[in-house]
């Protein structure tokens, strides 16, 4: 009723309902599917469509095989998650990273499937050994920027 007088208000509300029902996708990994080379310190990353439940992402839902170990770090600002390795990769070594569908969005609904991908690390150098710079998202994650955590954990950015 309008507050004037004793007639029906004739303004009317409509509300809209829009339910989350796509899965969470892989947008990206690090280092790429395939890669051969990689410095024995490169941590594994990956990049989400969405806000991923930040409970559901962990050591037992972001594995890393050949018996690695280690510490998986989410970012809810930027969709990203990084595995770092307890200890340093083996030289001449293939590695498989496994998303399991353990990792569920912010509404709780799983990866359609498992994702894998794998990268291979390259022969010992002259030095210290190591190199690169650990894992790091370069373009297809943040045009312009490049975002990199290092095996001590220290977030740097190129811009």
């Amino acid at each position: 009723y309008d507050n004037q007088s004793s007639e029906p208000n004739s303004s009317s509300l409509t509300f809209s309902i829009t339910y989350d029902t796509d899965p969470p996708d892989v947008s990206s990994v690090s280092p790429v599917n395939g890669a051969t080379e990689v410095a024995v310190n490169a941590n594994f990353g990956v990049a989400f469509s969405e806000a991923i439940n930040p409970s559901s992402i962990n050591t037992s839902t972001f594995l890393v095989d050949n018996g690695v170990t280690g510490t998986v770090i989410y970012n809810t600002g930027s969709h990203t998650a990084i595995f770092v390795p307890s200890a340093p990769l083996a030289h001449n070594t293939t590695y498989t990273a496994t998303l399991t569908t353990g990792i569920q969005d912010a509404v709780d609904l799983p990866l359609a499937a498992d994702f894998t991908w794998s990268i291979t690390t390259g022969a010992p150098t002259g030095g210290s050994g190591g190199g690169g710079s650990g894992g790091c998202f370069i373009g297809a994650v943040r045009p312009k920027a490049a975002r990199c955590i290092d095996r001590h954990r220290s977030t740097h950015s190129d811009r």
